[in-house]
């Protein structure tokens, strides 16, 4: 996902991807249902303060 939101314009440093595999399950891997449950793309937004332009 982050190559694809790079190649679309956004700013690569702007991005850290991490990989959790089987760390942080939402839910069982003994089912189906369970797997395609933690299959996901998670994100958290961050708001970063701009200076100020000395005016």
């Amino acid at each position: 996902m982050r190559e694809r939101l790079v190649s679309e314009g956004v700013d690569g440093d702007r991005l850290e991807a991490i990989g959790h595999g089987s760390d942080l399950p939402l839910d069982t891997n003994r089912t189906e249902q369970g797997r395609a449950h933690n299959r996901r793309i998670e994100f958290h937004i961050a708001r970063i303060a701009r200076e100020r332009s000395s005016r």
